[in-house]
């Protein structure tokens, strides 16, 4: 869905079938996407796809933007679902759908292309934005100077070094100097596909690394018990050989030591397995830690959320 809210009076001089898109009231700014960082990447991939087609709804009809920045974009729930439901609106500053277009507003300075700030307008121009929101979704600020120093630093090309290559390769595409060097919609979203499918992948390697590395542990535990309760029967005999008649005592002495020597191989074997398991549960204890961490960080996520979307229903008129 695609909001209108026009601050200008000359809509009909952009020469735009407003009839096609539907016009709602603009949400109160609680409602918008300012201040909410989105830490689950699954949520930000599909926040983003839906601006992805938000935009290109309005680029078919012959629109640029021209002003894409949080305070535009509008969070609401779906009555059907209570799925996220994402909304481009604010088109004050909109342009029709040209190669350029020079002489219009520039936009808000901290999102605007280059080529905006030039004092042109480019469908490109709306990509680049996208660019910047994506990076606002992907990283956490304390503050707005925090918000505004590392959008510069990344308008420079110095990006987190703490951001998922596939999502830093798709911001340095997002946000390349030269309009035409930018992503059309379809590499978009096949670049967010991939990235997508790429996550999932990772996820389920490392919950079958897991299972294997269990599968291992077990394996070797079944091992030692066999090796434990060898010797435990060794002993036994010795007992025996012990009660037997001094006869025969030099020959079973003679025994003894071999199986006595046979038992220090064992044991030898025993601590090699042993410390085999305990660096075999070392490693699964860190793949269990990474997994929880990454769960934690999925769960908090989604709690965040959970609470935000009750915000927004609760401030709902």
């Amino acid at each position: 869905m695609v909001i209108l809210t026009m601050d200008s009076e000359d809509d009909e001089d952009l020469d735009i079938d407003w009839d096609t898109i539907e016009t709602i009231k603009k949400f109160d700014s609680d409602d918008s996407l300012t201040d909410g960082h989105v830490q689950h990447l699954d949520i930000v991939i599909d926040v983003f796809q839906q601006l992805l087609n938000g935009l290109n709804y309005i680029h078919s009809r012959g629109i640029v933007h021209h002003d894409i920045k949080p305070s535009n974009i509008f969070v609401s729930l779906s009555h059907h679902d209570s799925k996220l439901c994402i909304q481009l609106g604010d088109f004050g500053l909109a342009c029709p759908l040209q190669s350029s277009h020079v002489g219009v507003g520039f936009g808000t300075p901290l999102y605007a292309a280059p080529e905006q700030l030039a004092g042109q307008c480019d469908p490109k121009s709306d990509i680049y934005s996208l660019g910047i929101i994506l990076l606002e979704l992907l990283v956490p600020f304390s503050t707005d100077m925090e918000r505004a120093e590392t959008i510069k630093q990344v308008r420079r090309g110095i990006f987190p070094p703490d951001l998922d290559r596939d999502f830093i390769a798709l911001l340095k595409s997002l946000l390349q100097m030269q309009p035409a060097k930018r992503p059309g919609m379809q590499d978009l979203v096949e670049a967010v596909n991939r990235i997508r499918i790429n996550r999932d992948r990772v996820i389920s390697e490392l919950r079958r690394s897991l299972s294997l590395r269990e599968e291992e542990i077990a394996c070797l535990r079944t091992q030692i018990d066999e090796q434990q309760r060898a010797q435990h029967e060794t002993e036994e005999e010795r007992t025996l050989l012990e009660q037997r008649t001094t006869r025969s005592l030099i020959v079973k002495e003679q025994e003894l030591i071999y199986m006595s020597m046979e038992m220090q191989n064992k044991e030898i074997q025993l601590r090699s397995k042993d410390m085999e398991l305990r660096s075999k549960d070392e490693e699964i204890k860190k793949l269990k830690e990474m997994l929880r961490t990454y769960q934690e960080r999925e769960e908090k996520a989604q709690h965040q959320q959970q609470q935000q979307e009750l915000q927004d229903v609760r401030k709902r008129p």
